[in-house]
């Protein structure tokens, strides 16, 4: 009988994680967030199309450009973007931009929801509050996907750059192409981490008695929703590359119906991330109070 405790000990945590998730709904909020997101996607696009407009590139360098970076199924939906936006005057900016922060805003909204009631903090802030902290994290991403255009553009200049002027650029390069996954993973992790450090309302915790929350209490959520998101990701680009079920039921919709799925699937990796830090925390509590009543006489 007592080989048997540990399993059913176990199997009985599990499904008390089970149930505080099915409690939770997270998957809602999850939809909810990768709905928003989606539509901010297009204005988006058409911004830094507007912005581009401005810079010494052609339409026709800037179509070259994105048919490397984008699937081939969106090629149509690009041009036909970047022939439009060409058209445009100056007010396309800056409706597209209002549009982008309400909506990504929305996504955040709907996220820090999710994460409030994972970490049990029913009270919800000030309305206009989290429209602020919305549109700061919209903006945040206006600047990564900026930063990623720019080294799309001037890429090769960069390199040129840093192989004249440090010697140990080959063998940087070559360490970080041989482990660019474990560096992707670790990356997403520490992004991961410091979200759920930051992003719930800790101290209307209901469910964590601590009154500070360590970095280290949320590094194993953020490690498994970092390798859940790299595997989910890659199981879900071989269906879409071997399967043709989304283009069957979907037809010219499927690009952007899969992009949902799988913007869906790693919200909800990441609320998961952060159930299991605070399930562990109070599964860490639940013990350290057994222990102290089991030691008195």
């Amino acid at each position: 009988m007592k080989g048997m405790k540990k399993p059913l000990k176990i199997a009985q945590k599990i499904m008390g994680f089970c149930d505080m998730m099915s409690a939770d709904n997270i998957g809602s909020f999850a939809a909810s967030a990768a709905y928003f997101f989606i539509l901010s996607f297009f204005p988006l696009v058409m911004l830094l199309m507007s912005l581009l407009r401005y810079t010494n590139l052609t339409r026709d360098q800037l179509t070259d450009m994105l048919a490397e970076a984008v699937p081939p199924e969106l090629h149509s939906i690009m041009t036909g973007i970047i022939s439009e936006v060409y058209g445009k005057t100056a007010l396309t900016v800056s409706l597209s931009a209002l549009v982008i922060l309400w909506t990504a805003g929305k996504g955040f909204m709907a996220l820090k929801n999710g994460m409030d009631i994972a970490v049990g903090a029913s009270k919800k802030r000030n309305y206009f509050w989290l429209r602020i902290l919305g549109t700061f994290n919209a903006v945040i991403l206006m600047a990564v996907i900026l930063a990623a255009l720019a080294l799309g553009v001037f890429g090769q200049m960069l390199e040129d750059m840093i192989e004249k002027h440090i010697d140990f650029h080959g063998d940087f390069v070559m360490f970080v192409v041989t482990f660019r996954k474990v560096i992707m993973i670790a990356g997403f992790g520490l992004l991961f981490t410091l979200a759920y450090l930051f992003t719930p309302d800790w101290k209307r915790s209901e469910r964590n008695s601590r009154r500070k929350v360590r970095i280290l209490a949320m590094l194993p959520g953020a490690l498994v929703s970092s390798l859940g998101w790299r595997v989910y990701s890659a199981l879900f680009s071989y269906y879409l590359r071997y399967s043709h079920g989304f283009e069957n039921m979907y037809g010219s919709l499927a690009t952007l119906i899969g992009a949902m799925f799988w913007l869906y699937g790693c919200i909800y990796l990441i609320l998961i991330g952060l159930e299991i830090n605070v399930f562990l925390m109070a599964d860490g509590n639940d013990t350290g109070g057994a222990g102290k009543d089991d030691s008195k006489p």
